[in-house]
């Protein structure tokens, strides 16, 4: 058995089509609107990104946008979350800027190390913009990573919070 830093924690329920690319392996049966094919590991980190978004509603997050793009960079998920205890009810919800990372094999290593400083550098002005566009200057915020693992008919998810700032 493959020993890997994270446990399982997500099983998603697979649509029907996912189940079979899941049997299969191939990710890339489905042709772009310009007929071409998209490239394996675009279609990953799609896939990546749905199973983020699915993982983060169910943990209670409320997903504002995914794949906000600006001249800085793009933000993979946009999430909202609410204060666990607002008895006082000053709690303000933290914008919760998330870049997702997905693989299928570990041929570079675990997702998490292609967070490198200078995608930090881009996810944080693009986060700046974001918030400046959108009226949330003053609103608490933060920056996680989530990252996914396609192995052996198995989803692997480690949601770090905080992971950077």
């Amino acid at each position: 058995m493959l020993a890997l830093p994270f446990s399982i924690v997500y099983n998603a329920a697979m649509k029907p089509e996912e189940a079979k690319d899941r049997k299969t392996g191939d990710l890339t049966h489905e042709k772009a609107p310009d007929g071409k094919r998209p490239a394996r590991n675009q279609k990953v980190g799609e896939r990546g990104e749905k199973t983020a978004s699915r993982y983060l509603e169910r943990c209670g997050y409320r997903i504002v946008e995914r794949n906000f793009r600006c001249r800085s960079g793009e933000i993979d998920i946009v999430a909202v979350k609410e204060p666990d205890d607002a008895e006082d009810g000053r709690a303000l919800p933290t914008v919760v800027f998330v870049e997702v990372k997905a693989r299928n094999n570990l041929s570079y290593g675990v997702p998490s190390l292609a967070v490198t400083a200078e995608k930090q550098r881009h996810l944080l002005k693009a986060a700046r913009l974001y918030a400046k566009r959108f009226g949330l200057e003053n609103v608490p915020c933060r920056y996680d990573v989530i990252e996914i693992l396609f192995l052996d008919g198995r989803t692997y998810l480690r949601h770090t919070r905080n992971a950077f700032s």
